[in-house]
């Protein structure tokens, strides 16, 4: 999914994420950085805006790295993403649906180091984990599930997502990105989710199975 696109649909929804901007390739962006600078605070997170599983993602912490992170965002995408950093917890949530889509109990990604990169999430498992049974008030959970479909439907997406977010000290929900083609090995968080929610991978598959087929019918 194009997160440019889903970032404007989702504020005009009135969905609270990080402040963001936009630069495409063909622009003189060097000329912004400027004023993206004033009104984003550090750290800075630099993203192609049509790539999956962090890749291309840097984390920057000073002007000096940031004109580099947007180079390398733009070897993967001729559209990146500038997004203010936001502090809290890292929390997702499986939805799984077409028409009346169903939230999966919810997962948490603790970190040792940065953030959640290509790295951390495919090749040295030692940098995060995954916490499945998030400690968490039973009402502040419901807020988060129902807002993971409020956001599934108003991009009315099919089949399958993740909806990540941040959730602050001050039980501030902002939805991070939402995820349509989430990771699906055995390491990966949206069948984790699913299985302890009472869909276990049999079931999951004969259910995106059955999503698509209706899916196909209806069109």
């Amino acid at each position: 999914m194009d997160k440019d696109v889903a970032k404007r649909l989702l504020n005009e929804a009135g969905f609270k994420q990080a402040k963001f901007h936009v630069i495409k390739k063909e622009d003189k962006y060097e000329n912004k950085i400027n004023g993206i600078i004033k009104d984003l605070k550090f750290p800075i997170f630099v993203k192609p805006a049509r790539q999956g599983s962090s890749v291309g993602i840097s984390k920057v912490w000073k002007r000096n790295d940031l004109l580099n992170a947007i180079q390398e965002a733009f070897k993967f995408d001729s559209k990146i993403i500038l997004e203010q950093a936001i502090v809290g917890r890292e929390i997702e949530c499986a939805v799984l649906g077409n028409a009346q889509p169903v939230a999966s109990d919810l997962g948490e990604i603790c970190l040792t180091n940065g953030f959640y990169s290509y790295d951390a999430k495919y090749i040295n498992e030692n940098t995060a984990c995954a916490i499945v049974n998030v400690k968490m008030s039973s009402i502040m959970k419901k807020r988060i599930r129902e807002t993971a479909i409020n956001i599934y439907k108003t991009l009315e997406c099919e089949g399958m997502s993740r909806v990540d977010f941040f959730l602050t000290e001050k039980n501030e929900i902002y939805i991070n990105e939402i995820n349509t083609l989430p990771g699906f090995t055995d390491v990966s968080m949206y069948p984790k989710l699913m299985e302890i929610s009472g869909i276990n991978y049999p079931i999951l598959l004969e259910s995106l199975i059955d999503f698509a087929i209706e899916k196909r019918n209806k069109n």
